[in-house]
């Protein structure tokens, strides 16, 4: 801007004007704080300023109506150092200076005093008062610091001058501002003021614009666009207010400067310059409406682009130019006719030509919102001129019209870019101007500019993703090429249209479209889309029945003209209506059977139609195809490990889980046809393709989850824009008709309108699974098909099995029990085949398992372990039980373990021989144990029941297998007594065994336990079959006792009874049992001497042992052996006696002594050993007579007591 707030100088003028250059460059350099009035936040602005020779004319004496060009700070410059200089001349015109100032009410000024090195080297005594102590004194007061300042001549280098003249730059920004700062405040204050007084009748817009302008253009200067910007929108919203107010029948007197006529219709012309001219009329008050908006919007737009917000001057323009053409209306300004157009179209070009200058990637779609709304809008209003100026399609120019042209040419008046550099035209095809000039000039170029602002218009408006806007763009350029004879291209944006009104079912407009696409494909002889098109008129439920049925005619008429040999597909969208496709067959559908389907049609046509044949393709899947399913419907996990072997800072690990569908339908699309039927997948619709979608799964370090996302693998064929690919109901699709052998079919039906029934058949010769795809309605010449996806209700699919026979071999309802005749059942499932009577099935059973047939025909009474079994005539799809008997020998049964056997079933309805492996339970079993009392033996057999059914026991005996051995047994219990066993009940049985001590060695004998048992049932009454003999063998070793242990516990002498705290004796006594002496020792040879070893174990809670607590002892035949030691109870009450354990010593450096022949004689063989061992007894070889027995114990006495306790 020109015009800056002005400062004054006086004083010296020509010490000014050495130093005016460096102040004018230096003062904007750095920014300075604005601290404004009213509680507005502070700003940081850059000060520029004009300097002017002082004079008392400039002062302003009236109230401010203006801001720029006028005097805001004044500064008085001197170079004076001497003091008496000072007072004699000096300060009587500093004095006049501020007098003159102070009389006008100013009190922003300045004295600046130079001083100049050389100065201060004269004066080598210093003053008691300088010059600028005397300013200060005489004129400063109480901002004599600020006011009155010094400065060191500049023009020197040194630091000093360099700290002083900055010092002189910030205090004089400071207190400019502050100027500034107090003359705006006036300033607003005035203009508040006027604008009080708009209701006032003597008030001007024009007039106040001005004034309100003039504070916009001061805070431009100061670089606050976005304050200057605020400032014209109040303009503009003031204006607009009056201009409704007007409406309203409040219109006040000076607003009838803008309604007067409009001569002159120039565009915008959007540059960052202040249109002078435009400003002398608003000051004359002689300018139109449209001049001015221009004006106030080219201000609007110079301000933003100075705030980079380019696409705010999109967002603005189209409201702009609606609310022009609205504010022409209101006023009734009187425009000739195309004026308002041809500045709308220039305004337009204006605007979009502007926001090339800002190509920033960022801010593209952003542009791209705003500026397709203005190519359309400069698209309808070239559209009106050429209405207007007959230059459209179809029409002629007259003369009239030719005059029409040249008065709206000369209405826009001189190109504002007329002087601008070839450079400077963004756009190749000229300025706004030139081109609507152009456009005017003849039906051809009127015909390039209109087809090129409406490509752009509607590619810009598809770029934003407004694809109804663009389809109204192309429905005008159907109407202008049907209007040029170019019915092609019409159809291509009448196909967009109609697919568009379609999807969003506006089925009145797709009715009209179709309506011109027929008209359209009759004027190109295109007859398979007529065809096609009026099938759709024909079905339309929005049109009329007389219009129906004519197209219904034209249709019958226009398939006669086909050729023979040819067919024509149609989608039968919106014209038939598949509903549900119904199973009719009952049962399950095998292979050469018939299968009847209902489907249910509704015909929207007017009339009855014949087709020839009306049937629905069945696409086949071989037997694998289930298998192929599972394979890919598995989740499959794949763990990237390189991730953190190549990326060490990385704490993620990723994991892949793909999943496909595993419905019938998702399969059905993705699966390959069967018989080599060839599908091209590019053929198939992208809509009914399923998503391949993944889980994605990112791991920790730690191998816990992070983050799952879903990913689809396939988005780029899926995700593409629907405008030019084509949505769901794409008018001009190619119908791909499948090719499958497989079909239901119906022929000759007639489909009447409204609701119809049809049943179809067929044989199935395949084994599989068959899915119906497409449904065909063939009529001569024409074949209506319906894909799968439009058929109503969920999709028909046909399971045709062949199915093998099975056989299976189980229990009926609880476990097998060895040892008891237990049920069986043979089941045989007849699959899909049929099973003639008298068909085998051979079972051949294990060693030890029999069984019979138990059928009335077949029954058997004994159990063998091959059965051959025949069947009764078995259906398709049944089965048949025969029951079975089988019994399983029941073994020694010393544990739990189940009894298996393996049962061989082979026959000529299957494949091959089946083994099945059966497992009984066994029902109890037995265990055996020997008792000792002294030499005395006891034998006890236990049977224990393993399962819930009641099994009794009777006539149980045990005998001995060697009948050269003469050991007797001697029952213990009743001989005829009868024992129940269950689970967890057992019950035992005891034998007494007579031992000869005279025989020599203790040699194994070999027994055998029998007893008698039967099953119980509920009510625990024997079943109905013969007792059965359970046997079990084991043998006896070391059965002899070999020595006694006597003990007892005796108080020491003086005591009657032991007493805790006490020491007592503990007397043990050893005595080998006396048995036949072998051949040696009657011979009188020496036997190798048996040393034991003896321990005594007691609980150091009741006894403390006192010396050693084991020996060894050597015993000869008979002798007995005692051991005496020191023993201590601890309590009173009955102590059991402390246990003495027994064990075999073997000295180091001595053989092993082994038993032959199961005899007791003890033989050393094997190596010697370099240390002493223990061999344990085994149970009933050393008998205790002391085991159990207690000792009665007296408590401690007081004393002994409180001894023991603290022990």
């Amino acid at each position: 801007m020109n015009r800056r707030p002005i400062v004054t100088y006086a004083g010296d003028n020509s010490l000014f004007s050495g130093l005016q250059a460096g102040l004018v460059t230096g003062l904007p350099q750095e920014s300075v704080e604005w601290r404004r009035s009213y509680g507005r936040p502070s700003r940081c602005v850059h000060v520029e300023v004009d300097f002017v020779p002082f004079s008392e004319e400039c002062l302003v004496k009236d109230a401010p109506r203006t801001i720029l060009g006028q005097p805001i700070f004044h500064t008085y410059w001197t170079d004076c150092a001497d003091v008496e200089a000072y007072k004699s001349g000096m300060r009587d015109s500093l004095q006049a200076w501020v007098v003159s100032l102070k009389q006008q009410g100013i009190t922003d000024w300045m004295v600046i005093l130079l001083e100049t090195p050389d100065t201060r080297k004269g004066n080598k005594l210093l003053p008691r008062t300088t010059v600028l102590d005397k300013i200060k004194n005489d004129f400063g007061g109480k901002q004599a610091e600020s006011r009155c300042v010094s400065v060191i001549d500049p023009l020197k280098t040194d630091s000093r001058s360099m700290e002083s003249w900055q010092t002189l730059l910030t205090k004089m920004r400071q207190l400019l501002m502050v100027a500034y700062n107090r003359a705006l405040n006036r300033f607003e204050e005035s203009m508040r003021a006027e604008r009080e007084r708009r209701t006032e009748k003597s008030w001007s817009f024009c007039s106040y614009f001005l004034l309100q302008e003039e504070l916009a253009q001061v805070f431009q200067l100061l670089a606050l666009y976005d304050e200057a910007l605020v400032q014209y929108d109040e303009l503009d919203a003031l204006f607009t207010q009056f201009v409704l107010n007007s409406a309203a029948g409040d219109s006040p007197p000076w607003l009838g400067i803008f309604s007067q006529a409009c001569e002159k219709w120039e565009g915008l012309h959007l540059t960052s310059e202040l249109d002078t001219v435009i400003q002398g009329k608003i000051q004359s008050k002689d300018i139109s409406l449209l001049e001015f908006r221009n004006y106030l919007f080219q201000r609007q737009c110079a301000l933003l682009f100075q705030l980079n917000k380019p696409w705010e001057v999109a967002s603005r323009a189209l409201m702009f130019l609606q609310n022009t053409v609205g504010e022409l209306k209101i006023l009734d300004v009187t425009v000739a006719p195309g004026g308002v157009s041809c500045w709308g179209v220039l305004s337009c070009l204006e605007v979009i030509d502007a926001l090339h200058c800002f190509k920033d990637p960022s801010t593209t779609d952003a542009h791209a919102h705003h500026t397709a709304p203005l190519w359309a809008y400069a698209r309808d209003k070239l559209q009106e001129l050429g209405t207007l100026c007959g230059l459209m399609p179809g029409s002629t120019t007259d003369s009239a019209q030719l005059h029409t042209v040249i008065s709206l040419v000369y209405g826009m008046g001189n190109d504002p870019h007329a002087h601008d550099k070839p450079q400077d035209n963004l756009l190749s095809q000229g300025t706004p101007m030139t081109r609507l000039k152009d456009s005017l000039s003849s039906p051809q170029a009127f015909k390039k500019h209109f087809l090129d602002l409406s490509e752009v218009a509607i590619s810009t408006y598809k770029h934003i993703g407004r694809i109804r806007s663009a389809r109204l763009i192309g429905r005008d350029l159907a109407t202008f090429y049907m209007a040029q004879g170019e019915p092609q291209k019409a159809a291509t944006f009448l196909s967009d249209q109609l697919t568009m009104f379609l999807e969003e079912s506006w089925l009145l407009l797709a009715a009209q479209t179709h309506l011109n696409l027929a008209k359209c494909y009759l004027a190109t002889d295109d007859l398979e889309r007529y065809i096609r098109t009026c099938a759709q008129l024909a079905g339309s439920v929005v049109l009329g029945t007389e219009v129906r049925k004519q197209h219904f005619a034209k249709m019958i008429d226009a398939i006669q003209n086909v050729k023979d040999g040819k067919v024509l597909l149609i989608p039968s969208d919106r014209i038939f209506e598949m509903g549900d496709l119904k199973l009719v067959s009952e049962g399950r559908i095998i292979l050469e059977s018939e299968v009847e389907v209902e489907l249910a049609v509704l015909s929207k046509l007017p009339d009855d139609v014949s087709c020839d044949s009306v049937y629905v393709m069945l696409q086949h899947y071989h037997e694998d195809f289930d298998a192929t399913i599972k394979r890919t419907s598995e989740v499959e996990r794949k763990t990237s490990s390189s991730s953190a072997s190549s990326q060490p800072g990385k704490q993620q690990s990723s994991t892949v889980v793909h999943r496909s569908g595993s419905s019938s339908t998702e399969a059905d699309r993705n699966s390959v046809p069967s018989d080599g039927a060839d599908t091209d997948s590019s053929k198939l619709n992208p809509m009914t393709q399923p998503l391949h979608m993944s889980l994605h799964l990112e791991y920790k370090q730690d191998k816990s989850l992070s983050s799952a996302s879903v990913t689809c693998s396939n988005s780029h064929k899926v995700l593409r824009r629907r405008d030019s690919q084509g949505g769901l109901y794409k008018v001009d699709r190619n119908i791909v008709k499948e090719d499958h052998k497989d079909r239901l079919l119906a022929n000759d039906v007639i489909i009447r309108p409204g609701h119809n029934t049809i049943i179809l058949s067929t044989k199935v010769t395949k084994k599989g699974r068959y899915t119906a795809c497409q449904i065909v309605l063939a009529l001569d010449k024409v074949e209506f098909i319906c894909g799968k996806m439009a058929v109503g209700g969920p999709p028909l699919c046909l399971e045709v099995v062949s199915e093998s026979p099975h056989i299976f071999l189980g229990r009926r309802d609880r476990d097998l029990l060895a040892g008891m005749h237990q049920p069986m059942v043979l089941t045989v499932h007849s699959g899909s085949w049929h099973i003639a009577k008298g068909t085998l099935v051979k079972l051949r059973t294990s060693r030890g398992l029999s069984m019979k047939c138990d059928n009335e025909d077949q029954n058997s009474k004994t159990l063998e372990r091959e059965l051959e079994v025949e069947l009764p005539e078995v259906s398709p799809f049944s089965s048949i039980a025969v029951p079975l008997t089988v019994l399983a020998e029941l073994g020694p049964q010393r544990d739990a373990a189940t009894v298996e056997h393996t049962v061989a079933i082979s026959s000529s309805i299957i494949d091959q021989r089946l083994d099945i492996d059966v497992h009984f339970i066994p029902p109890f079993m037995s265990a055996h144990k020997l008792h000792t009392a002294n030499s005395s033996k006891f034998v006890q057999v236990t049977v224990t029941g393993l399962v819930t059914r009641a099994v009794e026991l009777t006539d149980p005996v045990l005998t001995v297998l060697d009948p050269l051995q003469q050991v007797k047994l001697t029952p213990l219990h009743p001989p005829t007594q009868s024992l129940v066993v269950c689970t967890e009940q057992a019950t035992s049985y005891m034998w007494g065994m007579e031992v000869d001590y005279e025989q020599e060695g203790t040699p194994v004998i070999k027994m055998e336990f029998t007893i008698k048992y039967q099953p119980l049932d509920e009510q625990s009454q024997p079943l109905p079959e013969e007792p059965r003999t359970y046997t079990c063998t084991f043998d006896l070793q070391d059965y002899k006792t070999l020595y006694t242990i006597r003990a007892r516990v005796e108080p020491s002498k003086g005591s009657e009874l032991c007493r805790a705290g006490n020491m007592c004796h503990l007397h043990i006594m050893l005595q080998q049992v006396s048995s036949k002496p072998s051949a040696k020792e009657v011979d009188g040879s020496s036997a190798p001497q048996h040393s034991i070893m003896y321990e005594v174990l007691a609980d150091q809670t009741m006894w403390a042992v006192c010396g050693r607590t084991a020996g060894v002892l050597t015993l000869e035949g008979g002798v007995r052996q005692s051991v005496t030691m020191d023993v201590m109870p601890l309590t009173g009450g009955f102590l059991p006696l402390p246990s003495v354990r027994l064990s075999k010593y073997i000295p180091a450096d001595s053989k092993q002594t082994t038993p032959r022949d199961g005899g007791r004689k003890m033989d050393y063989i094997g190596s010697a050993s370099s240390v002493p061992r223990l061999q344990p007894f085994t149970p009933g070889q050393v008998y205790n007579f002391s085991k159990a027995q207690q000792v009665h114990v007296l408590p401690a006495s007081n004393t002994l007591q409180g001894d023991l306790s603290l022990t």
